[in-house]
């Protein structure tokens, strides 16, 4: 790379991270960003910053791209110049200079990554493992390079592996539905970047949901099928039950299937079930995850609102006694049907439903249609919160699922869910 002419795209968590990554290796670059930016000085590696428009009319004149994930690989721009230009990734960085010299696991899937991967390095790390723990969860690959530990756990996007060259040792694919049909523009696309680093090392370990299977991946073990699996009770191997729901400290099926995939990595390590069952009582959830935030006059207040996809919000409601439960749901459209996810919502028979900004819009349309009655739509999040309180029931819930992500309205899950918390104390 020294002697390459090379761009960083994208200022956010990663284009930080791999700036470092390059002034440490004192290599010079020019930084290019959809909207203006700052640089911090000590930054003395930044030859120019290219803004918005202008970043069209300069890509061919490099020969490395270092693309964040959030900007798509099927921009027209990048299409132009693919041929001529090397696009690639903090990812690749990190898997190509650091990766050989630990035991990886790489955990993805439409929902549940960011519960399964921490609670995989929860388990290990109970049971005497050095992990670092990082990728789309939120800490940079390119951040942790001086990690002393024995496994990686890496939680990876499909924007991170859409592009991605390398394999972990361990791959785990959670779950597959469709999602993010903006940034690839079909569902189709989605699938196949998805589970690219399934095909990416012919000696990797592939873990996969046995719903997956018709994708034709390479797979080495499965979960979610006829041996190992999950109901309302806990899990089964070969129909004996071997983890009760008792054991585990998070609640819902999707949470125990999840396990499932978390069992075969930990047989890889060679790490026996009783330990395993030690460390899943002691789990905390995450933050933003099914995270019970107050009690007031005994009404509870639930923040979900890492939940952005329609799956994850429906697995959420099903984990309540829907009868008390009023849900909060809707955020930034990314094409997706909404009708279905209307239609399965009617069966969780909920207290009520209020819907909020861009995809709220659509699924109260649809509820309004079917002749659902228990819905509601408010312009935004203070007006929903305001509207569940005068409306939940004696010792019911109000739950934030958003089924889709902020963006229309807030930086991150975690504004949103902050905010959420602000106005559960405000006046209605």
């Amino acid at each position: 790379m020294e002697d390459k002419k090379i761009a960083i795209w994208g200022w956010g968590k990663e284009g930080i991270s791999t700036a470092k990554f390059l002034q440490r290796r004192g290599i010079s670059f020019t930084l290019l960003n959809d909207t203006d930016v700052k640089v911090d000085k000590s930054f003395s590696n930044v030859e120019d910053v290219v803004i918005g428009n202008k970043i069209s009319n300069v890509l061919r004149h490099f020969d490395i791209v270092i693309k964040s994930p959030g900007i798509s690989l099927y921009r027209k721009e990048i299409q132009l110049v693919k041929r001529n230009v090397v696009f690639t990734s903090a990812t690749n960085l990190w898997f190509e200079y650091y990766a050989p010299k630990y035991k990886t696991i790489a955990i993805t899937g439409t929902k549940g990554k960011s519960t399964t991967s921490s609670l995989l390095t929860h388990i290990l790390r109970s049971n005497g493992f050095v992990v670092t723990l990082a990728g789309n969860i939120g800490t940079p690959l390119l951040d942790t390079c001086d990690a002393v530990c024995d496994i990686y756990v890496i939680e990876l996007s499909s924007y991170q592996i859409a592009d991605l060259e390398y394999s972990a040792d361990i791959n785990i694919l959670l779950n597959l539905y469709p999602e993010h049909l903006d940034w690839h523009q079909s569902i189709e696309q989605y699938f196949h970047d998805k589970t690219k680093i399934f095909r990416n090392n012919e000696n990797a370990f592939n873990i996969v949901n046995a719903a997956c299977i018709s994708k034709k991946l390479p797979h080495n073990a499965t979960f979610n099928d006829k041996d190992l699996y999950a109901i309302d009770d806990g899990i089964y191997d070969k129909r004996q039950k071997i983890i009760s729901d008792s054991d585990i400290s998070l609640r819902g099926v999707h949470n125990y299937t999840n396990i499932c995939a978390i069992l075969l990595a930990c047989q890889c390590l060679c790490l026996p079930l009783n330990k395993i069952k030690e460390s899943l009582i002691t789990f905390e959830p995450l933050e933003y995850r099914m995270h019970k935030v107050a009690t007031r006059e005994t009404i509870t207040y639930v923040c979900d609102s890492i939940s952005t996809t329609p799956q994850s919000t429906l697995a959420a409601i099903k984990t309540f006694h829907n009868d008390k439960l009023v849900v909060i749901l809707g955020g930034q459209d990314r094409g997706l049907d909404w009708e279905e996810f209307a239609k399965e919502l009617q069966q969780c028979k909920v207290h009520f439903v209020i819907n909020t900004y861009e995809t709220g819009k659509k699924i109260h349309t649809f509820l309004q249609q079917d002749g659902y009655e228990q819905t509601a739509y408010a312009i935004d999040l203070a007006r929903a919160v305001s509207f569940a309180k005068k409306i939940t029931p004696r010792d019911g819930v109000i739950l934030l699922s958003p089924a889709a992500p902020g963006y229309d309205a807030f930086l991150s899950f975690k504004e949103k869910g902050d905010v959420f918390v602000k106005l559960i104390d405000s006046p209605s």
